[in-house]
């Protein structure tokens, strides 16, 4: 993600000396994934594609969780190679999810036979690509035009490849490959429909929501999971909903001229930031306010996920930065979009989209600003659901009485 913040900030900036101060930098992160993170599968058309995996070097349990991952090896067939799939289980951000599990056989779903570093997932690729479109647009503006021609031939071999490996015509979307079976893994992910971040793939975009509306992944109230219903506990399986892939799906599903996509991106978009909402405002009986590293699909009302090795955790930076983007986006953009009915300060009212966000936006700054004078800003603790804590709500309230 280096290359997409520096394109992020040149965007905004157009500060051209800054990119050319960070380019090389740029070139060597590509350098190395290429060098290290890459693989070549051979395809039946006889080209050779060349892709890439999460795949770390270490082979042994991790130090922050060693004893979980020693045993967890004395009980797979591999132990080295257990150990090398969490650590790049990890490395993908998704740790853990049955993404990198087996999905047949009498251990499946199960985190013993984890082999992450077999499978080749559609977004990395996606990241990859739009990586290499950026640097050849970076190295034509400064006029490195052999640098530019490289990026470009490897950013049409990669577009090539993606299609060719992931595409899959019967179904209308892309799936991960697995090294091991040699075949395509037919279950879903947000991540299937990150290529339409690519111009390119816009002639897949009518399939793509054909496939999306069959599986039905828009019925939950709180977001699109991060898998369909499983036979699995970790933290990035249903029913939990995560702020970045949620983001990086809306934003796929926008980038597509579909008026379908766009419509079902912005009705999500309205469905998360409602359920941001509703946790940290308007919060279950029983429960903390707060905003919330992940979220359950089934519920609008801002119930937290769970799962994994961990209690779920109250902050957030992502769930932020995702949730700001998000009303920008819906506020900015030219698609009507249908108003969510919303409890506020527990009395039930149909309000429109614009007066939520405004609402949020600055009860969001509010409560900032009282960490800050609190010292939790400078000095975040960690918050569990369970116990007597100090809800963000009772926050406020000292913060109106000073």
């Amino acid at each position: 993600m280096f290359v997409q913040m520096v394109k992020d900030y040149f965007n905004v900036t157009k500060n051209v000396e800054t990119l050319r101060r960070w380019i090389p930098f740029m070139d060597r992160e590509m350098q190395w994934w290429m060098n290290k993170r890459s693989v070549e599968i051979d395809l039946p058309s006889k080209r050779t594609a060349f892709v890439y995996l999460y795949r770390t070097e270490t082979n042994c349990p991790r130090p922050e969780n060693f004893l979980s991952d020693y045993y967890l090896g004395l009980n797979s067939t591999d132990p080295m190679s257990s150990w090398t799939a969490m650590a790049s289980a990890c490395e993908s951000g998704w740790d853990f999810s049955s993404r990198w599990f087996d999905h047949e056989g009498e251990r499946q779903y199960a985190k013993v036979t984890i082999r992450t570093q077999t499978i080749v997932p559609v977004d990395l690729n996606v990241y990859m690509a739009l990586n290499m479109r950026f640097l050849a647009d970076s190295h034509t503006l400064l006029g490195n035009h052999s640098m530019a021609t490289w990026y470009r031939d490897k950013y049409d071999n990669l577009l090539f490849d993606i299609n060719a490996l992931f595409w899959n015509m019967e179904e209308g979307v892309w799936f991960d490959y697995d090294l091991h079976k040699r075949k395509q893994r037919s279950e879903f992910y947000p991540s299937n429909v990150f290529p339409l971040l690519l111009a390119e793939m816009e002639p897949q975009a009518d399939n793509v929501y054909n496939y999306l509306e069959r599986i039905d992944v828009f019925r939950y109230p709180g977001g699109v999971p991060s898998t369909m219903p499983v036979k699995s506990t970790e933290q990035w399986d249903f029913p939990n909903v995560w702020a970045p892939t949620q983001h990086f799906f809306i934003r796929s599903l926008l980038t597509s001229k579909h008026p379908g996509l766009q419509q079902r991106a912005l009705d999500e978009a309205d469905k998360f930031v409602t359920t941001v909402f509703n946790g940290l405002f308007n919060p279950q009986r029983g429960m903390p306010s707060g905003v919330w590293e992940k979220y359950d699909a089934r519920s609008s009302e801002g119930k937290p996920g769970g799962g994994g090795e961990y209690v779920v955790q109250e902050g957030f930076g992502w769930t932020n930065g995702v949730v700001m983007d998000l009303i920008n986006l819906i506020s900015t953009h030219d698609v009507s979009i249908k108003s969510t009915e919303m409890n506020l300060f527990g009395e039930p009212e149909r309000a429109g989209f614009v007066i939520v966000a405004i609402f949020f936006l600055l009860l969001l700054a509010t409560w900032f600003a009282s960490c800050g004078l609190y010292g939790y800003f400078w000095f975040p603790r960690q918050r569990v659901v369970q116990g007597e804590e100090r809800s963000s709500r009772h926050l406020l309230e000292e913060s109106d009485s000073d």
